[in-house]
């Protein structure tokens, strides 16, 4: 996929990003050709003719990490974990700040009410990385069920109910360039400001009802 947008004054800010061991290059002529070969032609037309502003640098990192802190028997107390030091996703979907945010977030809440309700922070800890494991489940879910569309990616293969919603979405994602709504759907589920559930054929009415 490709994503370009403007910065300041005429610069423009390019990306290219390539998954399953298909990686854009980093020099003008390859990133052309590798922007050429995107399903949509937009981006590699506005490109093609412009002059480059500076050197294309290239990112690149493997696996998506989970840490189930909160089925530990004995967690400490006054030690609290979240944000990549729980769980670490993969760069490609932009979740990884996001979550840490509803992470931040959830703390101060959970803080707030365990304070009203307690003498103290005993307990506290625990009940926390519980609330974080379930923070993480929609974006874990999201990320790692699109990443199992590659057969480079190891790990459990998805079930049947996973595949199908790997095809539905790659069909909302090839719309996304020709409708405003299917765009703007795609964008609220990765930037996680509404629920995938909500999209869903089953439950459309329901959400937006």
């Amino acid at each position: 996929m490709g994503v370009i947008y403007p910065v300041e004054g005429s610069l423009w800010l390019v990306g290219i990003l390539g998954i399953g061991q298909k990686y854009p290059p980093t020099d003008k002529q390859g990133f052309l050709h590798y922007a050429r070969e995107l399903e949509i032609q937009d981006i590699y037309n506005t490109i093609k003719e412009s002059k480059l502003n500076g050197p294309i640098y290239g990112y690149r990192r493997n696996g998506s990490k989970q840490y189930h802190y909160e089925k530990m028997n004995s967690w400490p107390e006054n030690f609290i974990s979240y944000g990549d030091s729980v769980c670490s996703f993969n760069p490609f979907y932009g979740q990884g700040i996001t979550v840490a945010c509803i992470g931040a977030t959830s703390l101060d809440e959970t803080l707030r009410e365990f304070r009203r309700k307690n003498r103290g922070l005993q307990g506290f800890s625990a009940i926390f990385q519980k609330k974080v494991s379930k923070i993480n489940k929609l974006p874990w879910l999201l990320g790692t069920s699109e990443d199992f569309r590659w057969s480079t990616t190891e790990g459990t293969r998805p079930d049947l109910v996973t595949r199908l919603l790997q095809k539905y979405f790659h069909r909302v994602m090839l719309l996304t360039p020709k409708s405003k709504i299917a765009a703007k759907s795609f964008f609220e589920i990765m930037h996680m400001i509404r629920s995938p559930i909500c999209f869903s054929p089953i439950n459309f009415i329901s959400c937006f009802t």
